[in-house]
């Protein structure tokens, strides 16, 4: 054999080992932990890596660092997806098709589901939440009935915004090296309660891949296209998000089109992108109205106004969040603008907190993984290197990277404006955004300034972990 050969038969025989090895692992698995039949979720994990190494390898700055990282997000996935079924299948004596589903958000998204699913029930739903169910319907109708199909989905489209974090670091640091894209992967999947959106059945996963999807459109908007192949990449992405999106947390358009506001460098001739995506956006805010013209107050842009119309509508009922809410004049979502303005440090730091690293099993009828989104301390470092870059780098940054790190941040602080920062996920779509900023932080680590900040970083984190957990207790 030549070695021309070697060097395209060796790669190959080493991809088809790892391929087989993993399926060795999750064949193991569910002998171990029973719940969907081994044929399918077989599949459903062969197709979850085929699709994460194919979208990566697709990127052009894949290397043999990153496919090994995306073979781990996936088997971390995949472990995820089989104890979650089989904690709602095989452990509670169900199917399935029938699973015992002790969340209410999670049994409402399937049950109704089942139930368009039955009765084809196809009109068009009058706020988000069926939207989402009306797709796992019709998912159901290539697959068949199982709780396998919406838990695998949404681990595909999490690793996909796993891989686009890459891309999204290499275009706003303008850095090409592969080290760059693997790195922002990595800090991405590193965040527990990130990847752990891709295990249960909520719509966040979809929601983290639609802003991964934008971000990395949104990346494009200083410097134009190098290539044809750029721009397609780009305003396919800026498509299949924008839609993802509207349909499933459309009150997000407001913060994206502030970002396509900031980001475009007006003065230049790339301005135009700017104008596309701001008119995309306000073409998606106008269709989504129209096609609800119930005026769901989930698609109203006076949500942000009239918090009590977004919030407090599924806050009614007594929930963890109400002693917090307490600490801030009772009724947080009838408070006026300023109070809400004036309460968002208080938010922001609970929202950057959460959830907190103990209580592992609280949220335990999510799903096992829950207790592994608990695991806060590689936010903690991710989010401590963002905090750095906010507080000592930005002023030395540049323009163009200060208008992303000022995108970025308002964009993060939607969610602590909207709940006060109590409902910690609805901020995770916005990680992929933040990770270059850690990344230029980290590469500070050794200047004094790194080290002072971390070492006072490293004690008010800990005591303000320790006072949280003194009052809960």
């Amino acid at each position: 054999m030549t070695n021309e050969a070697r060097h395209i038969v060796k790669p190959l025989i080493g991809r088809f080992a790892a391929f087989a090895a993993y399926i060795a692992v999750v064949a193991i698995l569910v002998a171990i932990f029973p719940g969907e039949t081994m044929a399918v979720t077989v599949m459903w994990s062969a197709l979850l890596l085929i699709v994460a190494e194919g979208v990566y390898r697709s990127t052009m700055t894949h290397c043999k660092a990153g496919e090994w990282l995306v073979l781990g997000v996936c088997l971390l996935l995949t472990l995820g997806d089989i104890l979650n079924i089989h904690h709602f299948t095989a452990a509670c004596g169900s199917t399935p098709d029938l699973p015992t589903l002790a969340n209410t958000d999670a049994a409402t998204n399937y049950y109704v589901a089942y139930q368009f699913y039955e009765t084809k029930y196809f009109t068009a739903p009058i706020n988000t939440a069926p939207i989402y169910r009306w797709l796992i319907a019709l998912m159901w109708r290539v697959t068949g009935v199982s709780v396998a199909t919406p838990i695998f989905v949404n681990s595909i489209l999490i690793v996909i915004a796993v891989i686009f974090s890459g891309l999204i670091a290499r275009n706003v640091l303008n850095d090409n090296r592969r080290q760059t894209v693997v790195v922002a992967m990595g800090m991405t999947a590193a965040v527990c309660y990130f990847l752990n959106s891709g295990t249960i059945i909520l719509k966040d996963a979809a929601v983290c891949m639609s802003v991964a999807l934008i971000t990395y459109a949104y990346t494009y908007l200083r410097k134009g296209f190098a290539t044809k192949r750029s721009a397609v990449a780009c305003y396919s992405a800026l498509v299949v998000g924008g839609v993802v999106l509207a349909l499933f947390r459309v009150n997000y358009l407001l913060p994206v089109a502030l970002g396509a506001l900031i980001l475009t460098p007006w003065k230049s001739a790339a301005r135009w992108h700017g104008v596309v995506m701001l008119a995309w956006c306000g073409a998606l805010w106008v269709a989504v109205e129209q096609i609800f013209p119930s005026g769901s107050i989930s698609f109203r842009v006076t949500t942000y106004v009239d918090g009590y119309g977004f919030g407090g509508a599924y806050f009614q009922e007594a929930t963890s969040r109400d002693a917090y809410y307490g600490l801030l004049g009772g009724d947080y979502f009838r408070l006026p603008i300023w109070k809400k303005i004036l309460y968002a440090p208080v938010g922001a730091a609970v929202q950057f907190l959460s959830p907190f690293p103990w209580n592992f099993a609280r949220d335990a009828a999510f799903g096992p993984t829950l207790a592994y989104a608990h695991v806060s301390y590689p936010w903690y470092a991710v989010g401590g290197l963002v905090l750095y870059f906010y507080i000592v780098k930005i002023w030395r940054s540049g323009w163009d990277i200060a208008r992303w790190a000022i995108w970025a941040l308002l964009f993060w602080l939607v969610p602590v404006y909207m709940f006060a920062g109590a409902v910690s996920r609805y901020a995770l779509p916005v990680l992929p955004a933040l990770v270059p900023l850690a990344i230029i932080a980290w590469r500070s680590r050794r200047q004094k300034s790194f080290r002072w900040f971390a070492a006072i970083y490293i004690i008010l984190l800990a005591t303000a972990l320790v006072g949280v957990y003194v009052i809960q207790n």
